[in-house]
């Protein structure tokens, strides 16, 4: 598991694993940050 600058909101693998997709929540961090 790698560590990413901004929190993981989504994370899914395509059916054949070679496509990633994440979705990172920025509003979050942001609303951290303030």
């Amino acid at each position: 598991y790698s560590k990413y600058p901004t929190s993981i909101a989504a994370l899914s693998f395509s059916r054949d694993g070679r496509l990633l997709a994440v979705a990172s929540s920025y509003t979050f961090e942001e609303g951290e940050k303030s």
